[in-house]
């Protein structure tokens, strides 16, 4: 399926420092991860890809500090909010937005139980 949205959009919304080529790489994987929700309009998918771009990069390749100190030079990156799409203010929208729970599912185990009646 083709790409929902476009490195302008993704612009709108967050101030990448990203060459326009490389969002458009970050949209691609994210066009792909939205591919797998059913049920929603194709705007709601659009604002979800939107989104869901911006979290990918920001997790990825521009992390932002929340704590630096200049004695030593340590920086601690965000991840304050939580795990997986809880980790930017961008991924708790898509979170918000994918109303189906699909994205914030993905890459959690699913754990099965199988009862042993008899060892016979």
């Amino acid at each position: 399926m083709a790409n929902r949205t476009t490195f302008r959009k993704v612009r709108e919304i967050y101030d990448s420092q990203l060459t326009d080529e490389n969002i458009e790489q970050y949209i691609g994987i994210a066009s792909g991860m939205v591919d797998d929700i059913s049920g929603l309009d194709d705007d709601r998918l659009a604002e979800i890809e939107r989104f869901l771009t911006a979290h990918l990069i920001i997790i990825t390749k521009e992390r932002r500090g929340v704590q630096e100190e200049l004695g030593e030079a340590r920086i601690r990156f965000s991840n304050i909010f939580g795990e997986g799409l809880m980790a930017t203010e961008y991924g708790q929208m898509v979170a918000e937005l994918d109303t189906t729970g699909t994205l914030k599912a993905m890459g959690k185990k699913q754990a099965s139980i199988i009862a042993i009646t008899s060892f016979e």
